[in-house]
């Protein structure tokens, strides 16, 4: 966690509190010449909330009805279920002219019909504090607890345990902007701690969680360069340190890595908006198990056809964790589009796909080691959005995933169909 530590000073003197002025100002680094259906304000159906003092208080409850024809997410012999979905949520967050302050609790409870033993409680707890410096220069402390429950769609997933598998994760996060003529300079440091709770196997003995609990520390860093109000260049650099509790001798999936790209970020003509990065990286490993390396990409692109429909187009190359002890890491490929279209005011259609490999890396000490593992994910949805009026929105949508792998250490893949109706009450 030495990054994580090292970072946090170096935010504090970054962005020092100084010669603090008013937040809003003209940035050139403000891309808000285009808005997206999704993030276009509505305030003829916006909630009128509670206020106290200068807080504002966001009381929402979602209760949803989903059926499922795969439940499990198995390969062969597939369950059908319908699934009752209970989300109350009380988001708090503060009026002020300057700096910030909220804070939320959430909680989750599935009730299945038939197979209740995949009923499981959920809930969490989080709040940032932003304090305003330079003009458009802040710094921000974020942090958040939760206690989940594992997909049974994730592909790590031991599909033979009696209930969904459960985890405690917690967050923290130091991020720092400041803005000085046509530089802008970002630097964040966060970290995660992520413990597992024993679980069940059907035959009835215990499952071992000890491989799954993990720490990771990161550092980004970025400066850019706006070359007019619309466009910017920027360098980055990122910093991680990942650390399992638990390792086979010989086989440590502990690491440091490395990511070093270029990219530009832009919105331009009222048509396009966009963030591309495109760089190099390498995950290290302390046990001699093959280093990973490659091409890093991260890049979303909007385009604004008209003011009622906005299409977005994504694509990652990335490293990721792993829950399999005898693999280091997988490297993760995916690209996914999405169209959003206001058919009226108060009604919002979608669609998207998504789709990509991820690669597993072996952890045995020889060069060229492979594991033998591709996985290969094709999602598609389609959804409608309705606000009936500032208290009510019902949104309704269909899933469809695909999961199929290959190689001699090959997955249980699987294939389902989701209908979800969700009802969203709000204060």
């Amino acid at each position: 966690m030495k990054y994580l530590i090292a970072a946090a000073g170096l935010a504090a003197v970054v962005s020092s509190p100084a010669m603090a002025a008013t937040r809003q100002q003209y940035s050139a680094f403000a891309r808000d010449r285009n808005v997206s259906v999704s993030e276009r304000a509505h305030p003829e159906y916006a909630p009128l909330n509670i206020r106290w003092e200068s807080l504002v208080i966001q009381p929402e409850l979602d209760v949803s009805l989903e059926g499922s024809d795969n439940i499990y997410a198995t390969e062969t012999n597939t369950k059908s279920d319908f699934d009752l979905k209970i989300k109350p949520q009380v988001t708090l967050t503060s009026d002020w002219s300057r700096n910030e302050f909220g804070a939320y609790v959430r909680g989750s409870y599935d009730n299945y019909f038939t197979y209740t033993s995949e009923n499981a409680p959920q809930a969490g707890v989080g709040a940032h504090f932003r304090l305003d410096t330079l003009p458009n220069s802040s710094v921000t402390l974020t942090g958040e607890y939760s206690n989940n429950v594992e997909s049974r769609e994730s592909t790590n997933y031991a599909q033979n345990l009696a209930k969904p598998l459960r985890n405690e994760s917690f967050q923290a996060a130091l991020n720092s902007v400041t803005e000085i003529n046509r530089f802008r300079y970002s630097l964040s440091a966060g970290g995660e701690v992520l413990t597992y709770q024993s679980g069940k196997l059907k035959s009835g003995g215990s499952f071992d969680v000890s491989g799954y609990n993990r720490s990771w520390a990161t550092v980004d860093g970025e400066v850019e360069y706006a070359i007019n109000p619309g466009t910017a260049v920027y360098s980055y650099i990122g910093l991680n340190e990942r650390a399992y509790d638990h390792n086979d001798p010989g086989q440590s999936r502990n690491s440091k890595g490395f990511d070093v790209a270029l990219g530009t970020n832009f919105d331009i003509t009222r048509l396009v908006r966009g963030d591309v990065r495109i760089g190099y990286l390498e995950q290290y490993y302390v046990a001699k198990v093959p280093a990973v390396g490659g091409l890093s990409l991260r890049a979303t692109v909007e385009y604004f056809p008209t003011q009622l429909t906005t299409i977005k187009l994504q694509a990652v190359r990335a490293v990721q964790d792993t829950d399999q002890p005898d693999a280091s890491s997988y490297v993760t490929e995916y690209i996914s589009g999405r169209i959003d279209h206001e058919l009226f005011r108060n009604i919002i259609l979608s669609a998207s796909i998504e789709g990509g490999q991820d690669t597993y890396n072996g952890i045995c000490g020889t060069p060229g080691c492979t594991y033998g593992r591709h996985d290969d994910r094709w999602d598609t949805t389609f959804g409608v959005n309705y606000l009936m009026n500032r208290r009510v929105g019902l949104n309704l949508a269909f899933t469809h995933e695909n999961l199929t792998s290959s190689g001699p250490n090959r997955t249980l893949g699987h294939s389902s169909n989701m209908l979800l109706l969700t009802t969203v009450l709000r204060y």
